[in-house]
C-alpha cells in the first residue's frame, strides 16, 4: 500500500573529509531528520506495474 513501516539508517559517516564539521551529534540530528522526512512522505507512490514493487528501498542522502 506504499505506507512506510520503518526506517533504518545504514551509515552516517562522521569522519568524512568532505564535511569536517560533521560531529557525532550533528550526524545523529541528520539521521533523525532523514527519518522524519521519510515518514512524512508516507505513503510512497506505487508503480503502475506491480511487478516493479520493492518492499525495501534504499535512498542515499548527503549533507551539503
Amino acid at each position: 500500500n506504499g505506507a512506510v513501516e520503518g526506517v533504518k539508517i545504514l551509515d552516517c559517516d562522521i569522519s568524512s573529509n568532505e564535511n569536517p564539521s560533521m560531529t557525532k551529534s550533528r550526524a545523529q540530528a541528520f539521521g533523525n531528520s532523514i527519518r522524519r522526512a521519510v515518514f512524512k512522505s508516507s505513503p510512497l507512490p506505487l508503480p503502475e506495474d506491480k511487478s516493479e514493487f520493492e518492499k525495501e528501498l534504499t535512498i542515499k542522502f548527503s549533507a551539503g
